[in-house]
């Protein structure tokens, strides 16, 4: 029920606290690690809420129904199975998705983590659905130091996909 709660509950509240724009596509959605994985499943399953989607280092845990390995056994023994085409696979989601609908998508991942043939692989599977995307890698793991150099970015990407104004008072509260 998590996906629940965020687009429901959770955004609910953001709107009721503070001043949000809520119209199609004006929100901005972003993770790293798993929550990159939770980031594009929300932006590609729900795309009427989203602008922009920014994923760093998508999780491989959750790629997992494209290779086996041993993240998916760890991930298997942690969440249990889950087929091919089941909900949380986004393979499978980014193959059901109308174009015209899709939010902005920027992916990145370091070219030393261990994640980044998952990464690779969801990158040529989107271009191969020619799904719009911004895909990089850059030097680095899967560790906060890598992240920390992305997260200027992301907010850059999101800023445009979303055309607020450019400069650093874009992103002032």
């Amino acid at each position: 029920a998590y996906e629940t709660a965020i687009v429901r509950d959770l955004m609910t509240t953001i709107d009721q606290t503070f001043q949000t724009d809520a119209r199609r596509g004006a929100r901005a959605i972003g993770g790293l690690s798993m929550g990159g994985y939770g980031a594009l499943k929300l932006g590609l399953g729900h795309p009427e809420l989203f602008g922009s989607v920014t994923s760093h280092s998508c999780s491989r845990a959750v790629l997992w129904t494209h290779e086996p390995d041993t993240e998916e056994e760890k991930f298997l023994r942690a969440f249990g199975p889950e087929p091919r085409g089941g909900p949380g696979d986004l393979f499978a989601l980014a193959e059901t998705i109308d174009h015209p609908d899709l939010p902005a998508l920027s992916l990145d991942c370091g070219t030393e983590d261990e994640l980044l043939a998952a990464n690779r692989r969801f990158h040529a599977h989107l271009e191969t659905l020619h799904i719009p995307h911004l895909y990089r890698e850059y030097p680095g793991g899967h560790a906060w130091d890598y992240w920390d150099q992305r997260i200027q970015e992301a907010l850059e990407f999101h800023g445009r996909a979303l055309n607020l104004p450019a400069g650093p008072s874009s992103f002032d509260p």
